[in-house]
């Protein structure tokens, strides 16, 4: 299996208590992956150091050339985006491999009741709204890293936790869950057999 991003002894605010030291891992291609650390602003600074937010204060992280990793945090957050939804999520293409199968972009949008934001910039999206888009961009990412944290700890509806749990389970881009409790998603986590958990 390629290897997407390696981290070798890496450390960050290792005397604080959000720090983390000496932590080593692989990300490999089309694998999934379950990194668990019991204290939330270690895993903080964990996702920042993978999403590349942080800059390592010692160790080693080497990262294939040009990898996208697309970190549910960050679309959730307050970051001004000027794109539509529309062209964010490149509906010119319109179908994407979904679960080992050609799927339609819009059968999505649909399944999702997000056909309404399509149109608006996406500064301007907002609670529901923004974790459909999110929800979406996640779903039809098709290369690189998928980081998934944030949504964890949102209160999704039956539709949205269900839209959730496919894209961990069929989605054929590597996908990395971060988190300090899985809460309602643990059951779900434990269906899906090569998911590795790394304890940090």
């Amino acid at each position: 299996m390629a290897i997407l991003l390696k981290f070798q002894k890496v450390s960050l605010f290792r005397e604080k208590p959000f720090g983390i030291s000496r932590v080593s891992f692989d990300i490999e291609r089309n694998r999934k992956y379950l990194i668990h650390i019991d204290n939330p602003e270690k895993l903080n600074t964990l996702a920042g150091l993978i999403e590349g937010r942080f800059q390592k204060e010692s160790g080693y992280i080497e990262h294939q050339e040009k990898l996208f990793i697309q970190s549910d945090r960050l679309l959730l957050g307050e970051k001004i985006y000027d794109k539509t939804p529309r062209r964010w999520l490149a509906l010119g293409s319109e179908f994407f491999k979904f679960g080992a199968r050609q799927r339609s972009k819009f059968g999505m949008i649909q399944k999702l009741k997000a056909k309404h934001l399509l149109d608006f910039p996406i500064y301007k999206l907002r609670g529901e709204d923004r974790i459909r888009f999110t929800l979406l961009s996640l779903c039809f990412q098709e290369s690189g890293i998928i980081l998934i944290s944030e949504l964890l700890n949102r209160d999704l509806d039956d539709t949205q936790r269900e839209f959730l749990v496919r894209i961990i389970r069929d989605t054929s881009t590597t996908c990395c869950v971060l988190t300090s409790s899985p809460g309602w998603i643990e059951e779900e986590l434990e269906q899906i057999r090569e998911m590795i958990e790394l304890k940090l």
